[in-house]
């Protein structure tokens, strides 16, 4: 199965693969970190160091975007974990001010930007369905990202997100419903 742009140290993945999955793959790795931009490339970055110097190997067990999405998640969790630590270790010696301190706690999606869009003959109100989004757990966000925009089963999505495959389907119909009552209150039903 091996390609000839298979990488040396994981020669189950191709080189031309990577480039086709790394948009796909940016939009996870923004959603992870909650900002779209530098905190998403600097994740894509370390996933790629990983899967090209072979620390992150790729086996053959999960489709390779499976594999990919699981990679980038627990990348961004130990970024995340790296900023929240050097982050209690300057409260020990500087007072935040209110703006830095929201700054430094923010998590939003950013993944749906604001307005209204058509999609057919339906209009959806992207305003809603974002602030729908954020009042949703992360597991739950996370699941209707990868089930809904990614288009990948419940059984994929809790194999990325390192859960059971029930847990995972509970948190997804439990999203569906919050996501329905929110966009309904907005709508006055």
């Amino acid at each position: 199965m091996s390609s000839p742009d298979a990488l040396p140290l994981n020669p189950l993945i191709s080189e031309r693969v990577l480039r086709q999955l790394h948009e796909e793959a940016w939009r996870w790795a923004a959603l992870q970190t909650g900002a779209v931009g530098d905190d998403a490339d600097e994740v894509m970055q370390m996933v790629y160091e990983q899967v090209i110097d072979g620390r992150a190997r790729y086996r053959g067990d999960a489709a390779l975007r499976t594999w990919l999405f699981s990679v980038i998640r627990i990348t961004a969790a130990r970024l995340r974990r790296r900023r929240w630590l050097d982050w209690q270790r300057v409260q020990h010696y500087v007072t935040l001010s209110s703006s830095d301190a929201e700054y430094a706690g923010a998590a939003g999606t950013g993944a749906i930007e604001t307005g209204a869009i058509e999609a057919g003959s339906i209009e959806i109100d992207t305003a809603g369905l974002e602030a729908g989004l954020k009042q949703l757990s992360p597991r739950q966000r996370d699941l209707i990202y990868l089930c809904v925009y990614r288009e990948f089963t419940i059984e994929q999505a809790a194999r990325i997100l390192g859960v059971g495959i029930g847990s995972a389907r509970t948190h997804y119909q439990r999203a569906k419903v919050m996501l329905r009552r929110h966009l309904e209150s907005r709508d006055g039903h």
